[in-house]
């Protein structure tokens, strides 16, 4: 049962870009971050097989190993953005327990001008500086490229199953109360 016309439109644009857009024209980046990090949960759960229904740490950092893409040399492995998403949404910190162990570098953010991504390791090994803007921006361009991808696959009937379990915006006389 298809509940609204466009899942994708619905979910995705309005119930996940918007909000990041809202909070970015607001000067919300924090929280901007935290809404992307979300997100890209929830690009993962779209993303895995028909036989598996909840993520994983794998899951998160393949799709950002696969989708996430910057305009610069230095590269942030998908390990290191999970790690960056379990710091903000956990303790609100740049520090994960896969960074105080030392399997990942700490993700830094800054907003502005400047390249997207920053390593300077003779200043810090474990510190990598990333653009607010540009992580929103490459995030973004992801999701656009992920959703062309899971619809031009084998996997599009998994899909559209999963936008229809996933948080939609309904009007009151919207047609799926009426019935």
């Amino acid at each position: 049962m298809n509940l609204h016309r466009d899942p994708v439109l619905n979910v995705i644009y309005n119930g996940i870009k918007d909000p990041i857009k809202l909070c970015m024209e607001n000067n919300a980046k924090r929280a901007a971050l935290q809404l992307t990090f979300a997100a890209i949960d929830s690009m993962a759960y779209l993303s895995l097989p028909p036989d598996k229904e909840f993520t994983s740490r794998a899951d998160f950092a393949a799709w950002c190993d696969k989708y996430l893409r910057f305009n610069c040399a230095e590269k942030v492995m998908g390990l290191e953005w999970f790690a960056a998403r379990c710091g903000l949404l956990h303790s609100y910190t740049a520090q994960s327990k896969l960074s105080k162990d030392r399997k990942v570098r700490m993700i830094g953010y800054y907003g502005g001008e400047g390249p997207d991504i920053i390593y300077r390791p003779e200043i810090s090994h474990e510190l990598v500086m990333v653009r607010i803007e540009g992580f929103i921006e490459a995030f973004f361009k992801a999701v656009d490229q992920f959703i062309v991808d899971l619809f031009s696959g084998d996997r599009a009937s998994v899909a559209e199953k999963r936008f229809n379990t996933m948080f939609h915006e309904f009007a009151y006389k919207d047609e799926a109360f009426n019935k």
